[in-house]
């Protein structure tokens, strides 16, 4: 979807989605694992995590799209 950027390298991957995007998270990580799948590709679940960026003067955040089982961090 554009605006929504994947980086790769080597066995490494992050997905941006920014907040107003037109498509969820949620749909953009369920392609980002299909993908894998069709390029036979394992991404290791359990080494995957969450972390949500947003403004520094936001002072109350709420992320409805939390990926299910994904661990969610605070720093990288």
């Amino acid at each position: 979807m554009e605006g929504n950027i994947m980086f790769k390298y080597a066995d490494d991957s992050n997905l941006l989605v920014p907040a107003y995007s037109g498509i969820s998270i949620l749909s953009e990580f369920e392609h980002l694992k299909q993908w894998a799948a069709d390029n036979k590709i394992m991404i290791n679940l359990t080494k995957t995590k969450e972390i949500v960026f947003q403004h520094p003067r936001l002072e109350a955040f709420s992320c409805f799209f939390a990926l299910c089982g994904i661990k969610e961090v605070t720093s990288a």
